[in-house]
Order: C-alpha cells, then structure tokens, then sequence
C-alpha cells in the first residue's frame, strides 16, 4: 500500500550534552532511544509503541521506562 510510512532520524542537542538519540517510525508504531539523566548516573532509555488490530478491535503495546502497557479497544458494530 502506498499510505506505508517508514522514517529513521537521528536527534542531539545543541551544544551536545551526551549522546544522540533515535527514533525508527514504521506503519504499525514507533522506537525511540535516548540517553537520560538519572540518580545513578546516564542510561540509554528505550521505548516506543507497536498497535494493529486484533479480533475486530485495537491492540496497543506501549513500553516505556521498563514498564509495558497494554491497551485493547473493541467497539461493537
């Protein structure tokens, strides 16, 4: 289908604090990975999104800061 959407960017700050960081976008969600500040020091973050349908409703899998949420709407015709 032509509405299929691929990008990958890169992204840093000015003037540059760290690494920089990443996005991969395809039709179905989004990763991203950054570098982050935290107590104990810099980690790379990871986190993104993927969704789709499934079963006649929309299944959507988020994952950020080592937590997954899934989320499922079904409307009823």
């Amino acid at each position: 289908s032509p509405d299929l959407k691929y990008k990958a960017e890169i992204f840093y700050d000015i003037p540059p604090t760290g690494l920089p960081g990443a996005a991969l976008t395809f039709p179905c969600g989004e990763v991203k990975l950054e570098e982050e500040l935290r107590d104990e020091g810099k980690s790379l973050s990871i986190s993104g999104f993927v969704g789709g349908t499934v079963l006649n409703g929309l299944l959507l899998a988020e994952c950020k800061d080592e937590n997954i949420n899934l989320k499922y709407r079904y409307k009823d015709k």
